[in-house]
């Protein structure tokens, strides 16, 4: 449990000097609660093969735009991550394959409390990628987001593909 601070400007302008939509601000310029929780069930099936499921829950929220004329809140969003790894040593490195599925929910934005079109949806991604640990305490992660399923409200748009690269370091 804890909070989401706005840390990004929510105030850009145009090059007309009008404010830009919320939904192109690089921040919410709101305050919002986070739930997570995290279950990894290990030696499924055979030795090395881990289970793992990871969920949150995000409760948005308001940011007063215009100086205090409109109340706007992004949707409510819950996310559900869960899938299978598994393990191999192959010479030095750790090599842990990832077999995951990503499903994600946004409830409607809304502008002074009134829901507002084309916002919220549901989302599924087949999410493989590998874990590549050089030791213990540094890893590469590849993987990539792959839609199975969408069913946005409206029009609106979304992400089709996603490639990801993080790099991992274990603080002493």
């Amino acid at each position: 449990i804890g909070p989401k601070l706005p840390t990004g400007r929510s105030d850009f302008l145009d090059e007309n000097g009008l404010i830009l939509p919320a939904d192109l601000q690089p921040g919410t310029g709101a305050v919002d609660g986070i739930l997570w929780s995290a279950f990894n069930k290990y030696h499924v099936f055979k030795k090395n093969l881990t289970l793992t499921a990871v969920a949150t829950l995000r409760l948005t929220g308001s940011n007063d735009r215009f100086n205090g004329l409109q109340k706007y809140e992004f949707g409510d969003e819950f996310q559900l991550f869960f899938g299978f790894s598994d393990r191999y040593v192959v010479g030095k490195l750790l090599i842990d394959p990832l077999l995951m599925f990503r499903y994600r929910w946004v409830a409607p934005d809304k502008a002074f409390d009134n829901e507002i079109p084309s916002t919220g949806g549901n989302w599924v991604y087949f999410v493989p990628g590998v874990n590549i640990g050089f030791n213990p305490n540094f890893s590469l992660r590849l993987s990539a987001d792959l839609p199975l399923y969408r069913k946005l409200v409206g029009t609106q748009l979304t992400t089709s593909y996603k490639a990801t690269a993080a790099l991992f370091y274990n603080l002493p």
